[in-house]
């Protein structure tokens, strides 16, 4: 429900759209993989992570020349990393619930082994970013913001949703009222 209210009230293109004016394709990988943990785990859906940002990116690396398997790849990594760690997942906060433990503790205690994947993944995507990478693809960008703000409203306020999630996680309020 998170990711369709947000396409619908124009949070996801808003974030594209900024995006597509600070993504380099010499930092594709690397920047797509962040943004796909930061947005998986701030909205707490793989799947709705991979089917917004991760069809978005696929058009916006195919305009660059980059083979779509790799892009899926990762998204799809990028969001899986992102629900390992999110307090909204449905797995973390089972295996939190069932071992009776905090799930900020959980998810603390899973550091230890994502962090290290995270930090390779980076790196490799940084080398593929460097091989893919060109930046004589600004008409596509433009065309692509174009049609974004067509079929959408793209103002900065809309992006006070995902900081506003972003500070109730801080904050650590539970999922549930007591």
């Amino acid at each position: 429900m998170i990711i369709g209210t947000w396409v619908v009230s124009g949070i996801v293109p808003a974030i594209i759209y900024y995006g597509l004016h600070i993504l380099s394709p010499s930092y594709f990988f690397i920047t797509g993989f962040i943004i796909c943990c930061i947005v998986m785990y701030f909205t707490g859906s793989s799947y709705a992570t991979i089917g917004t940002l991760g069809i978005a990116f696929i058009g916006i690396g195919i305009g660059m020349g980059i083979p779509a398997p790799m892009i899926a790849g990762m998204v799809i990594s990028g969001a899986i990393f992102g629900n390992k760690m999110t307090p909204f997942s449905d797995t973390t906060n089972l295996a939190s619930g069932v071992a009776g433990v905090n799930i900020f503790k959980h998810i603390h205690s899973m550091l230890y082994t994502t962090l290290p994947a995270v930090f390779i993944s980076c790196i490799l995507y940084w080398l593929l970013g460097l091989r893919y990478g060109s930046d004589d693809n600004s008409g596509k960008t433009e065309l692509m913001t174009e049609t974004l703000m067509e079929h959408f409203t793209i103002h900065p306020v809309l992006l006070l949703v995902p900081l506003f999630t972003i500070f109730l996680i801080i904050k650590k309020l539970p999922l549930s009222l007591p």
